[in-house]
């Protein structure tokens, strides 16, 4: 059986000064560029440091090989995400406006929490479908709108005497 060695994915140095740390970000952006414009299957250190306008004896100051910079970068974008996140769930605990409509008029707005049960007005006043819909306001750093409205169709009968 042949002895595998595992590609070290660990950064060689931090960088201590202000210049050697430009120089680690102009090769983390370089290497995106590489990835968006050729792909992974072109994705090679000799390409990342020639975009970087570097020679590759100072990439590997950096970085040992092609993995430690992908796995850098992924690093990078979780951390990145992850603060995100945060950031959006601590909103979580404001307050949020909720517009009520029913068939298209606005029939109220209310004030909610995340979590919070409140009663909604939607008063049914005519017999076949009511539609009403239920959309809360954006709040700061929000991935997607998509999950904010609701709409029910309610349909009624009219009755009979």
């Amino acid at each position: 059986m042949a002895d595998r060695r595992s590609a070290s994915i660990s950064s060689r140095k931090r960088p201590q000064q202000a210049r050697s740390s430009e120089l680690v970000a102009t090769i983390l952006e370089a290497a995106v560029q590489v990835l968006a414009k050729q792909g992974a299957q072109r994705f090679t250190t000799a390409r990342v440091a020639e975009k970087a306008g570097v020679s590759v004896g100072s990439l590997y100051q950096y970085f040992p090989n092609k993995a430690a910079i992908l796995f850098r970068l992924q690093s990078d974008e979780w951390r990145q995400t992850g603060e995100l996140l945060r950031g959006i769930l601590e909103d979580a605990g404001e307050p949020v406006t909720l517009e009520v409509r029913r068939d298209g008029e606005k029939v109220a707005n209310l004030s909610a929490s995340v979590g919070q049960t409140i009663r909604v007005p939607a008063p049914i006043d005519h017999a076949g479908p009511n539609v009403v819909e239920l959309e809360v306001a954006p709040i700061a750093n929000e991935l997607t709108t998509l999950n904010n409205k609701a709409v029910v169709t309610v349909e009624t009968q009219p009755s009979r005497v």
